[in-house]
């Protein structure tokens, strides 16, 4: 399933954190029941044509939400000021890094930055369990963001410290890119 939520257009925030708690569910699911319990040697296995492993997509992933789930966190952790929460809509910069991901449109390749290229992989099992773990935590951080104004919490992102997203661009960044990788660790799958 693409995650295409830019083209719902505004919606209020606690439409959209279901949204996107859905699309995280789906996830959640597919990865257990396809990838969790695959042998080593199918997740260490890189494709003939070249590139990564599918242990190494999810570790990968792992990278990125070992970055921002911290982040996503202390941005809830400040105080709220908010009395009332606003309709959510994506920030320009937000929607050009999440149609960069999304894997309905063009499959361009992206290089990964050094601090999100996969390092050797000695559990397969270990990094698949991971991520696992990292969406069952971003989910506990979908709950926790039903109070907060997405819009006003604003994250550094891990391309340059200078450029920043807010936390709802930054989750639905997230749920796009890992669905990219899944996408693309179902191939080496087949």
């Amino acid at each position: 399933m693409a995650v295409n939520l830019h083209q719902l257009g505004m919606l209020s925030q606690e439409e959209y954190l279901i949204k996107l708690e859905a699309i995280l569910e789906k996830q959640l699911q597919e990865v257990i029941a396809v990838f969790q319990n695959l042998p080593s040697s199918t997740l260490l296995q890189p494709p003939a044509q070249g590139g990564w492993s599918i242990a190494e997509c999810f570790e990968h992933l792992n990278t990125y939400a070992e970055y921002y789930h911290p982040k996503i966190q202390q941005g809830f952790n400040r105080p709220s000021h908010a009395t009332e929460l606003p309709l959510f809509r994506n920030t320009w910069l937000g929607l050009y890094f999440i149609k960069t991901m999304n894997s309905d449109s063009r499959q361009k390749k992206y290089k990964a930055i050094k601090q999100h290229q996969p390092k050797p992989i000695e559990n397969p099992s270990a990094a698949i369990s991971r991520f696992i773990q990292h969406l069952e935590d971003l989910l506990k951080l979908l709950h926790a963001a039903g109070t907060r104004d997405l819009k006003s919490i604003k994250l550094k992102t891990s391309l340059a410290p200078l450029i920043k997203i807010n936390a709802g661009d930054a989750i639905e960044f997230l749920l796009v890119h890992n669905q990219r990788h899944i996408q693309q660790a179902r191939r080496i799958l087949k």
